[in-house]
């Protein structure tokens, strides 16, 4: 959540800066699910944030391709994790963040309702995968739909995407050359945002 602190910040370092480039700021919640051996099946929810930039700003019309900067964690519902010990069985509910840059692909800041798409890498982080940190590079997909809110004038909209996000990694403690582990984070979120320029 600390991400959220250093949004007012963009906010004046663009609103300051007299070049034509744009800036979208975005947060939402969604809810997904962690697949592997080590999570449980179940759903998670989690916040998220957005920023993204543009070689073009929102006055000019027509689809932009610019830089899309993600963050996510766990919030509220958390998913829960098994691990099959020599003397126990232990399953608790864990906590994770992903972060990342992507590819973004978004609609034109006039049109009513608009497609978009993002691509790019990112890395998801664990903070209790057997009692250690863990973190899995992660390249992720998204797709979703976009919806202005009010008058054309108005910078507000509303997004609606679904994601999915795939890595491999070895576990802490396995032999070098051992088969790696995959990992799929999938989810939908709502996020509700505007074109800061």
């Amino acid at each position: 959540m600390a991400l959220l602190s250093l949004l007012p910040l963009v906010v004046a370092a663009s609103a300051q800066d007299g070049g034509s480039f744009g800036t979208d700021l975005s947060a939402g919640i969604g809810a997904g699910s962690l697949l592997g051996e080590w999570p449980r099946p179940g759903i998670h929810t989690a916040w998220q944030v957005r920023f993204e930039a543009f070689p073009d700003s929102r006055d000019i019309p027509g689809p932009r391709v610019g830089a899309s900067l993600f963050a996510e964690g766990s919030a509220i519902v958390r998913q829960e994790a098994r691990e099959v010990g020599e003397e126990a069985v232990r399953v608790f509910p864990f906590s994770y963040v992903h972060w990342g840059m992507l590819v973004a692909i978004r609609p034109d800041p006039q049109a009513t309702w608009g497609g978009l798409a993002s691509v790019g890498f990112g890395r998801l982080d664990l903070d209790d995968f057997w009692s250690a940190s863990y973190a899995v590079p992660m390249a992720t997909f998204e797709a979703g739909a976009r919806r202005r809110v009010g008058h054309p004038s108005n910078p507000g909209f509303l997004d609606l995407a679904i994601r999915a996000s795939w890595g491999s990694a070895r576990g802490p403690g396995t032999e070098p050359g051992s088969a790696l582990d995959d990992w799929w984070l999938v989810g939908a979120a709502l996020r509700v945002g505007a074109h800061v320029r």
